[in-house]
Parts: C-alpha cells; sequence; structure tokens
C-alpha cells in the first residue's frame, strides 16, 4: 500500500497455527498529509485480549486523526480504554508520525522501539523516552528524526525480540533484520519472517506483527 508519500506494508504471524487472531495489533491513518501508525501487544491472551485489541484499534483510528498534539494521542487512548480493562490489563504501544519531507515523530509506551533501516544498510534503533503501558498511566514524550528517499522504519511487537533458537537462546535480531536488506520493498517483510523461521525451527512462541514504512523517491 502507499499512503501519502510512503508504501507500507505489514504481516501478522500467530503463535499458534490454528488462532487467526490475537492480541497484537496495527493501523496506518492519514491525519493531513501526514501518516500514522500504531503498533501494540495487549498484555493476555484469548478473547480478551481481541476485544481489547479492537477498542485500542477504534480510539486510535478517532483519535490518530483528528488530535493535532502526537503526544496527545496515547493520552487519549490511555483515557478512553481504562474502562474497558480488568485490575491487571494493559497495553504496550507504540506510535509513529510520518511525514512527507521525511520527518519523523516517535514515541513508545511499554513497547520496543521502532528501527530505521537506512538505504545504506546502516541499522538504527529509535532512543524513544521510557512510558508506562495504556491503561497504566500513559504520557510519553516524542522523538524526532528524518528519514531519507528509500529509507525504511519497522515497527514490530516483542514477538520478534523474545523469539528463541531451538537450543532456548534468543534470536539475533540482526539476524533477521539483515535480511530485509536490498529486497524489494513489497517482498522485504515475508523474507524477514522467512529468515526468522529459519533461525528458530519450530513456531513462533508469541503473536508478531510488523509494520514497515519506506519514504517513497520523489
Amino acid at each position: 500500500a502507499c499512503l501519502r508519500g510512503h508504501g507500507l506494508a505489514a504481516r501478522y504471524v500467530s503463535a499458534a497455527a490454528e488462532a487467526h487472531v490475537g492480541g497484537d495489533l496495527y493501523e496506518a491513518v492519514q491525519h493531513g498529509e501526514a501518516v500514522r501508525l500504531l503498533v501494540g501487544d495487549v498484555r493476555g491472551k484469548g478473547l480478551g485480549a481481541v476485544r481489547t485489541a479492537t477498542v485500542v484499534l477504534g480510539e486510535f483510528r478517532a483519535a490518530a486523526a483528528d488530535v493535532e498534539d502526537l503526544s496527545e494521542v496515547p493520552v487519549l487512548l490511555d483515557r478512553r480504554i481504562t474502562a474497558h480493562l480488568g485490575p491487571e490489563d494493559f497495553v504496550t504501544a507504540v506510535v509513529v508520525e510520518l511525514r512527507p519531507d521525511g520527518s519523523f515523530s516517535m514515541l513508545t509506551c511499554g513497547h520496543p522501539s521502532p528501527v530505521v533501516l537506512r538505504r545504506s544498510g546502516e541499522v538504527e534503533e529509535v532512543a524513544c523516552a521510557p512510558s508506562p503501558p495504556l491503561g497504566l498511566g500513559a504520557a510519553p514524550t516524542a522523538t524526532s528524526g528524518r528519514l531519507e528517499p528509500g529509507d525504511r522504519v519497522l515497527l514490530f511487537t516483542d514477538g520478534l525480540v523474545e523469539a528463541r533458537t531451538p537450543d532456548r537462546g534468543f534470536v539475533d535480531t540482526s539476524e533477521v533484520l539483515d535480511a530485509m536488506e536490498g529486497s524489494p520493498f513489497d517482498r522485504a517483510l515475508d523474507d524477514a519472517l522467512a529468515r526468522l523461521s529459519s533461525l528458530i525451527g519450530q513456531d513462533l512462541g508469541d503473536d508478531l506483527a510488523l509494520l514497515l514504512a519506506e519514504l517513497s523517491p520523489r
């Protein structure tokens, strides 16, 4: 897909072969000339997590389209979803705004930070300021940066960083990211998942959502 100067691609892989939906979530919303992205992970499993994910997605679509200040989006989400959460429930999330000139803002709420995949092959983890997850008083501060044409940004859930090899060691995520270097945009996530599958040699232990954006050449 393409949305205002950015190519967008997403993949969702369930930990259980028989499960078609879970608590990981992703979304993209247009806000003026910008694109706002969300990737999140609901604590827990089963239908309760699915219901919570549905609520978060609906509230994000509304807030991301209307709220001017990106930092207010997760604060509003935090307030609106609390009534739908149990006493031990929360949602980790990362929110990103990409603008047509390549500038971006990112913020995380208890969630792994995105990575920028430069066209040159360099990989940069964005150092987002920490914040509690949604439902626990999220109040994040945005971190800014810039993409050049052909640069990509990857948002993901912890199914990537917590994937394990057959000997129960953690997968080296850099090997998964390396598989995307040089891949055509529409095949990059498939190449990453193929590399991950070869490294773990088994089903994922957790759901995995991937959302990839690329600044298109002018």
